[in-house]
């Protein structure tokens, strides 16, 4: 579960566009409202700034050791967003995603969502991520009216 201050979660910040006042962003894994609303960032338009890097972002820092597994990460039915990344961070690198080796060079291990029952779901995130877990990053990706 993913509420702050609990047994798993230490924090959750907003590297970019920040929520607006009011917003509950404590518990994480409320199935009723709209979660968390972000305040729209001056001077842009979309979900990009204006280096192409994704504004809404959710970073959810875990209690030391850090978690060994994740199950799911599902967006609630009320939201307007559309789909998202994940992306997946341990204790020797805070401040950079695990990256995985390709032809093109490192590059970000990240998995998107698929739509399950019209929501945004990542299901069954694979054993294999590196453990344990420090934090893991959310990235909105598309929203169902693009802004």
């Amino acid at each position: 579960m993913a509420v702050v201050g609990g047994q798993y979660v230490s924090s959750v910040n907003y590297p970019s566009a920040q929520p607006v006042a009011g917003t509950k962003t404590d518990d994480l894994t409320s199935s009723t409202g709209n979660g968390i609303t972000f305040a729209s960032v001056s001077g842009t338009t979309g979900l990009v700034d204006d280096k192409n890097e994704p504004l809404y972002q959710v970073t959810i820092k875990f209690n030391e050791p850090g978690v060994d597994s994740l199950g799911s990460i599902t967006v609630n039915p009320a939201s307007n967003v559309d789909k998202v990344a994940v992306q997946f961070y341990v204790a020797s690198s805070p401040n950079q995603p695990v990256t995985v080796a390709t032809e093109l060079g490192d590059k970000p291990l990240s998995f998107s969502s698929t739509v399950v029952g019209s929501r945004a779901t990542i299901a069954d995130l694979p054993s294999q991520l590196p453990s344990p877990l420090s934090a893991i990053r959310i990235v909105v990706l598309s929203t169902k009216d693009n802004e």
